[in-house]
């Protein structure tokens, strides 16, 4: 039986691939647990799911958690896109959710994202493996969307 937990292979659709049920179910969990924390503590958490080729994985944690906003390359028509617009994409999101629920108690301010369709020259110095392939593990993707939109952010006053 062929193994991914990313769920992308050509089998009927009602058969999901070996793993990606506890992929999903243990990801929902998580990230419920951040937007607990989130609501409570009012910060913003980008949370990154693997997935080289295929945004099943994130799209189904992000579903089954109610999560307000997950970033998938599969959304994006271009072959490659910057850094800077996923940073665009969450810091629109962040300023509507607290232009909308301005006074009100935020409930789910947990974002995903897909790293396969960023551009690499936007990404700095990144490894890569024997194929040639951004080493996903080593990208510390988070942490760069975290200081682009804190600053732009910043820069705006919203702090």
């Amino acid at each position: 039986m062929p193994k991914t937990i990313d769920n992308d292979l050509p089998l009927p659709s009602d058969v999901v691939t070996f793993g990606f049920a506890t992929a999903c179910n243990l990801g929902k969990d998580l990230v419920r647990n951040l937007m607990q924390d989130a609501a409570t503590t009012e910060r913003w958490f980008f949370v990154t799911v693997m997935g080289r080729h295929a945004g099943h994985l994130a799209l189904g944690i992000g579903g089954a958690a109610g999560a307000t906003l997950t970033v998938i390359a599969e959304e994006f028509t271009q072959p490659q896109i910057t850094l800077d617009r996923v940073a665009d994409v969450l810091e629109a999101a962040i300023i509507k959710r607290r232009t909308q629920r301005a006074g009100a108690r935020r409930r789910d301010p947990v974002r995903r994202a897909s790293a396969e369709k960023l551009d690499p020259a936007t990404l700095g110095e990144v490894e890569r493996d024997t194929y040639g392939n951004v080493r996903l593990a080593e990208l510390e993707l988070g942490r760069m969307l975290k200081e682009r939109v804190g600053a732009s952010l910043k820069a705006r006053g919203w702090t």
